[in-house]
């Protein structure tokens, strides 16, 4: 039995990349939310006048809520261990479900061009992610190779990509829902939010690699699901 432990000092690369994104989402809400008003509303100059005190009301949360979530991030990251033995390869972690997988059970390796690798089992939930932060990860891919005769497929980073695109896709069509007037685009917009939101609460709740705490956090979702509806439903009227 050989464990392999995620590389505590490298926690700062998983950090930087929520960073980035988050600003980046962030960035484009704002400008979204400035913009669209600026070009659609008769009261732009005054909406644009309650900007500095709306940011001011969102900054302490949004930051709070980062720095929590970056808190437990490094937990999840600190506490990972993965197992190998003649049989299974095991994934244990902080407030997650422990995942096993046999050798003979694994029926796809991927490889991002990154170093992480996907381990793909019989069932949809049995995946196991593992990343490029793990130590002696040239060795574990060793004894993958000798475990398993699947081979390991290396593919590009463009699920990472579509995320991000598909996200900022999201905060555009919420932004558009709020200030159009316009029918055929307040229907594409709350239709996209609750099919977007629908899936990816889905997805959380089966994700075995995803923790409990924001697995509970995700039912907000659904409160998120109710306000879309409803504001669809009252602007189609009003309009």
């Amino acid at each position: 039995m050989i464990q392999f432990k995620n590389q505590k000092y490298r926690f700062k690369e998983i950090r930087n990349r929520i960073l980035k994104t988050t600003f980046t989402i962030m960035f484009i809400a704002l400008m979204g939310g400035i913009l669209i008003p600026y070009f659609t509303s008769d009261e732009a100059k005054e909406f644009l006048s309650l900007m500095p005190f709306i940011l001011l009301i969102s900054l302490f949360p949004l930051a709070f809520g980062l720095y929590v979530g970056l808190k437990r991030q490094k937990k999840i990251f600190e506490s990972y261990i993965l197992t190998i033995d003649n049989e299974c390869l095991i994934r244990e972690q902080h407030n997650t479900p422990i995942i096993k997988i046999l050798f003979s059970e694994i029926k796809k390796i991927t490889k991002s061009r990154t170093g992480e690798f996907t381990i793909m089992g019989a069932k949809p939930s049995s995946i196991i992610l593992i990343p490029n932060q793990l130590e002696d990860i040239e060795h574990f891919e060793k004894l993958l190779a000798g475990a398993t005769n699947v081979p390991i497929h290396t593919i590009k980073t463009i699920i990472q990509n579509l995320i991000l695109l598909l996200t900022l896709l999201t905060v555009m069509f919420m932004d558009l829902l709020y200030v159009s007037k316009n029918k055929l685009l307040i229907s594409i917009s709350g239709i996209w939010l609750i099919i977007i939101s629908t899936l990816s609460f889905i997805n959380v709740q089966k994700n075995k690699n995803i923790d409990k705490r924001t697995k509970s956090l995700s039912y907000s979702s659904i409160v998120l699901l109710i306000i879309v509806l409803s504001i669809m439903i009252v602007k189609l009227i009003k309009t």
